[in-house]
Parts: C-alpha cells; sequence; structure tokens
C-alpha cells in the first residue's frame, strides 16, 4: 500500500466519523486502508501529523471486513520494518495499551530513527486478533510509510560505553513564553529488530538561546514517567531561538545533545 497524505475522511463503512458509536477521528489525518487478511477486519490507519523521524503518534481504527461494523475488542500490534537491501532493521515502537479501543481507535506510536526513500520506505505491519469474531481469528495488514527528516526533534547519539541511543522530542507542541511540559522518549539500539525503552538514566536540562547568549531560570529536571518517556518542565523567558541542552548521566558518565525550538 503506497500512499499520500490527504484531508480527513470518513471510511466506506457504517458507524464511522457520524457520532454515536463511532469513531473520535478530529483532527486526524487517515494514511490508507487494508485487509488484515484471515483476521476478518479492515484495518484504517490514521495520523495526527505528516510522519518524521523521531515520536509518532498512530491510530489504528478496526471495521468487521463483512458488516463493516466498528471493532472495540481486538489486540493490535505493530512492527515497523526497513529494508535496506543488504539488511533489514526496525525502530522503536509502543503497542496500543488495551484490547478495548479508546474512542473507537487503538493509539499507539512508532519512533522512525531514519526518513525513508523512493528506495527503502517504511513499512508497518498491523497484525489484528479480532476478539469479536467467531474463533478469534488472526491477520496482518502491511503499509508502506513516507517519514521526513526531522533532525530538530530527533536526535542519535552514541555513548561513551558504545550505547546507540535515540531521543525522540515530544512535547511542548506549541512553546510558550513561560514554564512548558517538556517531554522526550529515549530507546537505546539492542540489536536492529529490537529498540527498548531506557529507563536507566538521570537527566539534566538546560534552555540555551544561541542568539542572544543566555539561559533561563526555573526548569524542572526530566524525570522517568515510564515507556521510556522523561518528563519535566521548561522556561522560555522570551519568543525566538531556543536550544534545549539535554544531559544524560549514568555510571558517573554524561552523554549528550540538545533539540531546537523556534517560536
Amino acid at each position: 500500500v503506497v500512499f499520500n497524505f490527504s484531508g480527513c475522511s470518513d471510511d466506506p463503512v457504517t458507524n464511522n466519523n457520524t457520532g454515536g458509536s463511532g469513531p473520535n477521528l478530529t483532527g486526524l489525518i487517515k494514511v490508507d486502508s487494508s485487509y488484515a487478511t484471515g483476521s476478518g477486519a479492515i484495518v484504517a490507519l490514521y495520523v495526527s501529523d505528516s510522519l518524521k523521524t523521531g515520536y509518532n503518534k498512530l491510530y489504528v481504527v478496526l471495521y468487521d471486513s463483512s458488516a463493516g461494523t466498528l471493532i472495540t475488542d481486538a489486540h493490535v500490534s505493530l512492527m515497523p520494518e526497513m529494508d535496506m537491501g543488504t539488511m533489514v532493521h526496525s525502530a522503536p515502537y509502543e503497542n496500543p495499551a488495551s484490547e478495548t479501543a479508546v474512542e473507537g481507535k487503538y493509539p499507539g506510536a512508532v519512533v522512525f530513527i531514519m526518513p525513508s526513500t523512493g528506495m527503502m520506505p517504511w513499512k508497518l505491519d498491523v497484525m489484528v486478533h479480532n476478539h469479536s469474531a467467531s474463533g478469534d481469528p488472526e491477520g496482518t495488514a502491511s503499509f508502506n510509510l513516507v517519514v521526513a527528516d526531522n533532525p530538530t526533534k530527533f536526535k542519535s547519539i552514541l555513548t561513551g560505553d558504545s550505547t546507540r541511543l535515540y531521543l525522540s522530542y515530544i512535547q511542548p507542541k506549541s512553546p510558550v513564553v513561560g514554564i512548558n511540559d517538556f517531554e522526550f522518549s529515549l530507546h537505546k539500539r539492542a540489536n536492529m529488530m529490537s529498540f527498548p525503552a531506557d529507563s536507566s538514566y538521570t537527566c539534566t536540562i538546560y534552555p540555551w538561546m544561541p542568539s542572544m547568549g543566555h539561559g533561563s531560570p526555573n526548569n524542572v529536571d526530566p524525570v522517568h514517567v515510564g515507556m521510556g518517556h522523561y518528563n519535566g518542565d521548561v522556561n522560555f523567558t522570551m519568543t525566538g531561538d531556543w536550544q534545549i541542552k539535554v544531559y544524560l548521566h549514568k555510571n558517573g558518565q554524561t552523554d549528550s545533545t540538545y533539540f531546537d525550538l523556534l517560536f
């Protein structure tokens, strides 16, 4: 399945974005739909923004392939892969946490670790274990995804102990002058098919404004809150260009990188 992003549109099945028991698709962009062959389900894939390197929220909506009705009881899991010709690798991902749909959707996430190219698209397999059908059938739908580069919000670093880490900026999505919730995710490469979340670091941050040559007070260093997500507060004293410098500490060693913002 190859797609172009388009505006949000209803699926040609019943119980879609019309209220009632249909999924809440407000603000989402439909990627495509595909049969999860063998599962009795059609998989509709949605995103909240165009896909980029770093952290991307994804939303799976399932419909019965015969009746077209919404499926709200299923086990959904994700597997991103890129075939580079000489090797295949995966990326960090977060499977939907519940087998019960949330507002008709199964939310998950993928951290794409490199942009796609015409010769090397990302493929996302969506595995469905359909509890709403007799016999709980299973199947997989596949999507080819276009992923753009996002170097200011996604960083790959090699630490002093030769660990490959991936840091993905998550928020603030719309920075404002003053205190902002700051969140990033941290994953490591165990092998080319395994990129687990990493909760083993302590973190300090230092916002810096390169054009003005100053930082800011009253920041709160992020702490791990689960699934590789680190949350804290960052204070911006004025609009303009900012860097959020991130320092990761472990076993007496410090590694660092930064995210760029302009608002």
